[in-house]
């Protein structure tokens, strides 16, 4: 009765050293099966991303492609831009066809003041016509009045003459600075219209007299006074 328990003792001793092996073998099995299929996932994910990045590549060259035959396309049907028409005004210095200045001075008239004096014919603008204020900086308005005595001083003989007047702000000698600079800024723009240099006189005044049916002070006093010569001054030259 004794070797009974024995041997069964014996059968299971062995049955669990038999049994030790199998677990150990399906675990690492089971790991290598895991390893695998992570493995394989991932070797998935690198091929998509791969074939992703490929797709986007290709569709970026059709893009650029496309761009460049649509941009050849749009070059060949638009028709060149006109060659700028060249400026009408004469260059510095040159000497324009001559102008009725009879005509020329009705548009002063039109314009700005305009009375006969034994000087000669006085084309009066005010300062702030012309100028910025307290500067020799002609205005833009002022170029096309200025034009207007172009046309005029190029049909006459004889001398044009510039008086600048400043009001009566600020020191005497800024303001007599300040009216030299302005007659001779449109002494300089007379010459660069054609009008001959010896011609043109500039002369800076200051102070002023305000101008009649304005208030004395500030700025009513400034003013620019162009004397030109009469329009018969020059037909009684051309008779001589």
């Amino acid at each position: 009765m004794r070797t009974l328990p024995l041997a069964a003792t014996l059968i299971l001793g062995a049955c669990a050293h038999t049994l030790a092996p199998s677990r150990e073998l399906a675990r690492a099995q089971l790991l290598d099966a895991r390893e695998a299929l992570d493995g394989a996932e991932e070797a998935q994910d690198r091929q998509q991303a791969e074939d992703t990045r490929s797709r986007s590549y290709v569709a970026e060259r059709k893009a650029e492609t496309a761009e460049a035959v649509a941009n050849a396309i749009l070059a060949a049907s638009t028709p060149p831009l006109p060659e700028p028409e060249p400026a009408s005004l004469p260059p510095p210095g040159a000497e324009a066809l001559p102008s009725d200045p009879r005509a020329a001075i009705v548009q002063l008239e039109q314009a700005t003041a305009v009375h006969r004096e034994d000087r000669g014919l006085v084309v009066t603008f005010t300062g702030a016509t012309l100028f910025e204020a307290a500067t020799p900086t002609l205005l833009p308005d002022a170029i096309a009045l200025l034009e207007t005595v172009v046309s005029a001083a190029r049909g006459l003989r004889g001398p044009v003459v510039i008086e600048t007047h400043t009001g009566d702000e600020g020191s005497r000698e800024l303001s007599l600075l300040i009216s030299q600079q302005r007659a001779e800024a449109v002494r300089a723009f007379l010459v660069s219209r054609g009008i001959e240099p010896d011609r043109v006189i500039a002369r800076g005044l200051a102070p002023g007299r305000a101008l009649p049916g304005t208030p004395p002070g500030g700025r009513t006093a400034e003013r620019v006074e162009i004397v030109l010569p009469e329009p018969r001054a020059r037909a009684r030259e051309d008779e001589q």
